[in-house]
């Protein structure tokens, strides 16, 4: 696919077009498994654009000719703008647009422990699920909180849900929180559920919340040197850290519930303290143990690089396969590691071409301490003001 096959829009709020780019360049944009995406790119700063950029203005990137956006979401930064008598930036001068996918929505509202009610309303402590289908509460966490079932103050314009899947997707989950922002606990629930996937999607006019469940694509889905579609990969095995979690409910001394989960590891039994103090029942116990099992699993630590590449029988992002599923990678030694795809990059630089690239197993972002801590502080904080 070349440049001439991109479309990028600017929208208003409900996604209504109002202004479409000309002789952009530079255009980067990346979706991210269960988190918003950036965007950006470099145009001229007409007095057309800068007028369409108001508050609220959505960007849209369309490919083909398909009703639904590649990428889309809200302008988070228009600039910066730059102009001069000559040289690059002569004429109009040129403007970079910034945005990410609708899905930073969720990361924009905290969970109400009763959505119903209004911030000064709220009296419970916190919002919580018992023994729920993953699904379920994934959708009911977005209807309630930013979709069409929150507060009107609350609704992101134009989102809906997507039909739900049938038989619903996920195993039930247990699941408390105490205002940790939306994206968090419903990342948290996904993969409680089963490794779930979650988006939202600009189709028309709309902007559909929906999941999916993870597809094991390893046997039709590989990614090799000899195949041109890897262009280079790392892995760094990694021994479990946690096999068996202890897990501590809510109480002081011998008053508090005990609870383990543990799996069998031919590594050893490697033992963690869990501090559920906010659990109150066996299966908020259980869970609080089952997500330190997954935090502390054995792990390849594979992270590869691999691009869309046309020929016969070779995968096509969207079509084979998306973000969340399982693919195969063919290392130099002839061994095949099994991993999910979690980014897709998708970049022209104004020269006329375009490229797909995608990041199997682990990406740099995913590592980032800084994000881990900040949200696991405010886990904590939530479980002290709950005692």
């Amino acid at each position: 696919m070349t440049e001439d096959d991109i479309t990028i829009l600017v929208t208003d709020p409900d996604l209504n077009p109002v202004h479409v780019l000309d002789d952009w360049q530079q255009l980067d944009t990346t979706h991210a498994h269960n988190a918003p995406g950036p965007g950006s790119v470099a145009a001229p700063s007409s007095r057309r654009l800068m007028a369409a950029l108001q508050p609220g203005a959505r960007i849209a990137v369309y490919r083909g000719d398909s009703p639904e956006a590649w990428h889309s979401g809200p302008l988070e930064k228009p600039g910066p703008r730059e102009r001069s008598v000559d040289g690059d930036n002569a004429g109009d001068g040129m403007i970079k647009l910034t945005w990410a996918t609708h899905e930073a929505w969720l990361g924009a509202r905290r969970v109400y422990p009763n959505p119903a009610l209004a911030w000064a309303a709220q009296t419970a402590e916190q919002w919580s699920v018992t023994g729920t289908v993953a699904e379920t509460v994934l959708r009911s966490l977005v209807n309630t909180q930013l979709g069409p079932g929150a507060l009107p103050y609350r609704r992101v314009p134009r989102l809906q849900l997507a039909p739900a899947n049938a038989p619903l997707l996920g195993t039930a989950v247990t699941d408390v929180s105490r205002f940790e922002w939306v994206s968090d606990v419903a990342r948290r629930v996904a993969l409680a559920g089963g490794n779930l996937g979650w988006r939202i999607r600009h189709v028309g006019q709309d902007l559909l919340f929906g999941v999916t469940a993870r597809r094991d694509l390893s046997a039709s889905v590989r990614f090799s040197m000899e195949l041109d579609n890897l262009t280079g990969y790392s892995t760094d095995p990694e021994a479990p850290t946690v096999t068996a979690a202890l897990v501590a409910g809510q109480g002081e001394g011998a008053a508090r519930p005990l609870r383990e989960r543990s799996v069998v590891s031919s590594w050893g039994r490697f033992e963690d303290f869990v501090d559920a103090s906010s659990a109150t029942t066996t299966e908020q116990l259980d869970a609080a143990g089952d997500e330190a099992l997954a935090a502390g699993a054995e792990s390849a630590n594979l992270s590869a690089d691999a691009v869309e590449t046309a020929g016969p029988g070779l995968p096509v992002f969207g079509r084979e396969f998306w973000l969340n599923d399982l693919v195969s990678v063919e290392l130099d030694d002839g061994a095949v590691l099994v991993d999910a795809v979690t980014a897709a990059r998708l970049q022209a630089p104004g020269n006329g071409t375009s490229s797909l690239a995608f990041t199997i197993g682990t990406p740099d972002a995913a590592s980032d301490e800084t994000t881990r801590v900040v949200r696991d502080l405010y886990r904590r904080l939530g479980r002290l003001e709950t005692r």
